[in-house]
């Protein structure tokens, strides 16, 4: 399971996060977008404040925080940049003429 959202900067004014709101709302909420958006097999979800989408991150952190820590992962867990670096490196872009560039 995965899902997107659109936010904003911290402390954008109340004001221009509501006109936001309801201009994805309402361009989620077109025939022509939901259909688009089926074929590729997602489920649009406009919510109706901000509020709401707080509680479901919220809850998603929860909830994946669990299957986490129950896994046994640890917390302090991080990718070194150089382990970032060899795994983008590993789809077939060594033979690219950039690829001896890239440090």
């Amino acid at each position: 399971m995965s899902w997107q959202m659109i936010v904003a900067p911290a402390k954008t004014p109340c004001p221009v996060v509501d006109r936001l709101q309801r201009e994805i709302a309402g361009f989620l909420s077109t025939r022509e977008v939901k259909d688009q958006i089926a074929k590729v097999g997602f489920v649009p979800i406009a919510s109706s404040s901000t509020e709401s989408l707080q509680s479901f991150v919220n809850a998603e952190i929860e909830r994946w925080g669990k299957v986490v820590r129950d896994a046994g992962f640890a917390r302090s867990m991080t990718i070194s940049c150089d382990l970032r670096r060899s795994a983008s490196d590993s789809h077939d872009r060594r033979d690219s003429p950039e690829a001896g560039d890239r440090r």
